[in-house]
């Protein structure tokens, strides 16, 4: 036995000579030659799966488009190694150049992975858990593609699937978002993809990862579109989104339910992602039909209401109902009770950033109602009122400005007034003691020194020169848009004034 391990060995040393002086002809690197290569690639069509909170993504866009980007770079095979190939130019088609050995078939992969290998038309290469928060695209890199050679053309085709939401307003704080399926499906990995047939597919997974981790470079998370590859595949029991702020604290999350399917090359529209709001430590629900974030609250006068998950409080806030103090706390300043607040970031196709504060019970001496003839607007253009269309006497709040008691006598609403927009270029008012739209004694306006109102008791705020009212002051409107408070004072005789002052929000 030992005799015969000897001799063994004596053969392998021989052997091992031999190989040795064979090496010096087998290990000479391939020849290699300068080649050009064109490219098309494939663009990413829509997927008719939705999840339940889905709305417009709002961006018009299709589906995605995929263009070569000047620089790209691709890894080419030619049986020898795994050769790095650049693009040349931007656009749908582009030509790479490289150096490979000549072979009658070529493979190619996008991005260029040093790592990655093929075996023909089967290659491995990796799909990040790990990438970049892009706002309105998907970032480079991340489109994995492949292709076979034909008469020095790649027409590379989609391994992935791609999915985008859109984040309504800025999420202060969030560096990274985490997304999961709730049955932890594999999202990501290192991924062997087989082309033979032409149609790639991804037919194994290597340090799956059950979680997409999309990484914030800023402070803060702008609002706006943000994209991401993942693995074609089954979220059989929907999934979870995760916002986290730089001490991978929670700042809170969204669960869907609804099953959805990535499929290879096409985009998953999430749609608009309700980011929740807190006041007093309560969520605001989201209400996708009136697109608001809504709650009621039992306010004290002077109380500090706390809101979380705006990144412009000191814009947004209703200064008819509270005075700033920072930006995340305001003081109430309207009498106690209960109150309804709605935030809007977007009202009828049009980009808002306004709280609206109402309790629809209150009636005068408590509150006044005020509708416009289409020039009136709540702050930021959260809405406009109108009062030729008859429509806005049963629609609700926002399409009305609600006017609180600031005293026994006196009311006070703030508001957008502009003589550029509907109608016939004026400003006008009207107010009403309920929505009933009932106009009360108190309000009828008897000294044409200030207003003058009908015998029903409406009064309207006009130019000059119309035969409705009389005041005065409104020629200051006159290409001055821009928000004013309005006070009105009421007296036991039936006398109105009114004060309108331009305010700086």
């Amino acid at each position: 036995m030992r005799t015969r391990l000897l001799l063994g060995a004596t053969a392998l040393l021989l052997l091992a000579i031999a190989c040795e002086k064979g090496n010096t002809t087998v290990e000479t690197p391939a020849t290699t030659t300068d080649i050009i290569f064109t490219a098309s690639c494939e663009t990413a069509q829509p997927s008719k799966t939705t999840i339940d909170w889905t709305s417009d993504i709002g961006d018009g866009n299709p589906g995605y488009l995929v263009n070569w980007v000047a620089g790209n770079t691709i890894s080419v095979f030619d049986g020898t190694a795994n050769r790095v190939f650049t693009a040349a130019n931007t656009g749908e088609t582009t030509s790479f150049s490289g150096s490979a050995a000549t072979v009658t078939t070529y493979y190619a992969l996008y991005p260029y992975n040093a790592g990655a290998t093929s075996d023909g038309a089967v290659f491995t290469t990796t799909l990040p858990s790990v990438q970049p928060l892009n706002n309105g695209q998907l970032t480079e890199g991340l489109n994995i593609a492949v292709a076979t050679s034909e008469a020095n053309h790649f027409a590379f085709k989609n391994v992935l699937a791609v999915a985008a939401f859109r984040i309504p307003q800025q999420v202060t704080g969030c560096k990274y978002i985490t997304i999961k399926g709730n049955d932890d499906e594999t999202l990501a990995g290192d991924i062997t993809i087989n082309n033979t047939s032409g149609t790639p597919s991804v037919t194994s997974v290597a340090n799956p990862s059950k979680v997409i981790k999309l990484t914030n470079a800023a402070d803060d998370l702008d609002s706006g579109t943000y994209w991401f590859s993942v693995l074609p595949g089954n979220i059989t029991a929907g999934f979870t989104i995760t916002f986290y702020d730089s001490s991978d604290k929670v700042i809170t999350y969204l669960s869907s339910s609804a099953a959805a399917e990535f499929k290879r090359s096409k985009l998953l529209n999430l749609g608009t992602i309700p980011i929740p709001i807190t006041v007093n430590g309560t969520k605001l629900t989201y209400n996708s039909t009136k697109k608001c974030y809504s709650g009621s609250f039992d306010f004290t006068k002077g109380q500090n209401v706390n809101i979380i998950g705006l990144g412009s409080l000191s814009e947004s806030y209703n200064r008819d109902f509270f005075d700033y103090v920072d930006g995340e706390n305001l003081t109430f300043i309207r009498e106690s009770g209960t109150w309804t607040l709605e935030y809007y970031n977007e009202f009828d196709g049009r980009t808002a950033n306004y709280f609206w504060v109402y309790n629809n019970t209150l009636t005068y001496p408590n509150c006044l109602y005020v509708l416009g003839n289409g020039k009136v607007q709540c702050l930021h253009a959260c809405a406009t009122i109108s009062w030729y269309d008859s429509d806005y006497y049963t629609r609700e709040a926002p399409y009305y400005l609600t006017m609180p008691a600031t005293s026994s006598t006196t009311f006070q609403t703030t508001a957008y007034l502009t003589t550029d927009a509907q109608g016939a270029g004026d400003v006008r008012l009207e107010f009403y003691s309920d929505l009933a739209w009932n106009k009360k004694t108190p309000i009828a306006i008897t000294d044409e020194t200030v207003l003058t109102g009908d015998a029903a008791g409406m009064f309207e705020i006009c130019n000059p020169g119309e035969s409705k009212a009389n005041l005065h002051s409104i020629s200051a409107f006159n290409g001055h848009d821009g928000v004013y408070r309005i006070i009105l004072t009421s007296s036991p005789e039936g006398l109105v004034s009114i004060d309108i002052n331009s305010f700086t929000p």
